[in-house]
């Protein structure tokens, strides 16, 4: 079977999005992308969770969890079980690594105020009544100036 070759962009980052469904979405972003949405889901970008092989710099994500998946982000728990060798019989006891839980702390929430999304969320939009009020306020200060200007004059 013949492999297929990944050809690398220039300034560009692999974002590999695996799927519930076990499939996957590759998808090539700008390196001066924040964030970007596939599906509906929205994605940031990290430099934690930025890895590379070779010349491909790459993230990877699960399917609605918008952080990349990073090394810091897992907790890990060791646990000791018996596998049975096949060649001679006896059981043996062997040392396996699980991922005990994921941890999320105030530095992805520190992430999220820095690119910000907190002003997004309180971001106040200019009405109608508002902007008439605005513009009521510049023309008054306008003709206090001019009253001044001709009361010195």
């Amino acid at each position: 079977m013949k492999k297929a070759k990944l050809k690398n962009e220039k300034n560009k980052i692999l974002c590999i999005i695996l799927k519930e469904g076990k499939g996957s979405v590759w998808r090539w972003i700008n390196e001066n992308e924040d964030r970007f949405s596939i599906d509906g889901h929205t994605y940031f970008k990290t430099d934690e969770g930025t890895y590379q092989k070779r010349l491909i710099r790459f993230m990877m994500y699960l399917e609605g969890i918008s952080m990349p998946m990073h090394h810091g982000y897992i907790e890990k728990e060791s646990e000791i079980i018996t596998i049975r060798n096949k060649e001679t019989g006896k059981e043996e006891l062997h040392k396996m690594t699980k991922i005990k839980g994921l941890k999320f702390d105030s530095k992805i929430i520190d992430i999220f105020l820095n690119r910000g999304l907190a002003d997004e969320f309180t971001k106040q939009h200019m009405d109608l009544p508002n902007l008439i009020i605005i513009l009521l306020l510049i023309f008054n200060l306008i003709t206090n100036i001019a009253c001044i200007g001709l009361f010195f004059r």
